[in-house]
C-alpha cells in the first residue's frame, strides 16, 4: 500500500477509536496503557517477572522499602563457614540472589554486573531504588531489602503486588 492509502484508511477509523477510548473508565484506561506516570501495568509486571530471572528474584525475595540500605555482598561459593554463609544470604543481596538461583536451577548474573542489572530492572519498574556510595563495608543499594518474614513484612509490597 502506498502511504497515502494507509493514512486514508486510518482517518476513516479515527472517530470510532476516539469514541471507544472516551467510553472507557479510568481503571480500564490504566489497565490498557498503564498509569499516568508511566508505571507498568499489572500484566506488564507479571510478564517481566515470568521472563526475567532477576525480576523474579526481586519479586520472590525482596521488599521495596525506601528507608532500607542493603549491602550487595559477594559470592558465597567456596566459603566454608555455614553460619557466615547463612548470615550473608539473609542480609546481603548478591548471596541471597545466588542462593535463589541455585534453588531455581538458574545461572546467576556475575557479581560485577549484578548492581547495574538490579538498578536497570528497578528503573524499568519505576521503583525508587538507587546505588549509594561504597563505604568500608562495600557497595549498598537504597530502597530494597531482603524479605525476612512474610508476617513481619506484610505491609511492604513486592513488584507484582505493587
Amino acid at each position: 500500500f502506498p502511504s497515502h492509502d494507509i493514512e486514508a484508511a486510518m482517518n476513516s477509523e479515527l472517530p470510532g477509536l476516539l469514541n471507544w477510548a472516551l467510553s472507557m473508565s479510568d481503571d480500564e484506561v490504566k489497565s490498557v496503557i498503564g498509569g499516568i506516570n508511566g508505571e507498568m501495568t499489572q500484566a506488564q509486571r507479571e510478564h517481566l517477572v515470568s521472563t526475567n530471572k532477576l525480576a523474579a528474584w526481586i519479586d520472590d525475595n525482596t521488599i521495596i522499602d525506601q528507608d532500607a540500605e542493603t549491602y550487595i555482598g559477594c559470592s558465597q561459593k567456596g566459603k566454608d563457614d555455614p553460619q557466615e554463609i547463612r548470615q550473608a544470604r539473609r542480609e546481603k543481596l548478591y548471596p541471597n540472589y545466588e542462593e535463589w538461583c541455585d534453588e531455581s536451577l538458574s545461572h546467576p548474573v556475575a557479581l560485577q554486573r549484578f548492581s547495574s542489572n538490579l538498578l536497570d530492572v528497578c528503573n524499568q519498574l519505576k521503583l525508587s531504588v538507587s546505588e549509594l556510595p561504597k563505604n568500608k563495608h562495600g557497595k549498598r543499594i537504597k530502597g530494597i531489602r531482603i524479605r525476612l518474614d512474610i508476617h513481619f513484612d506484610k505491609h511492604y509490597y513486592n513488584i507484582c503486588l505493587h
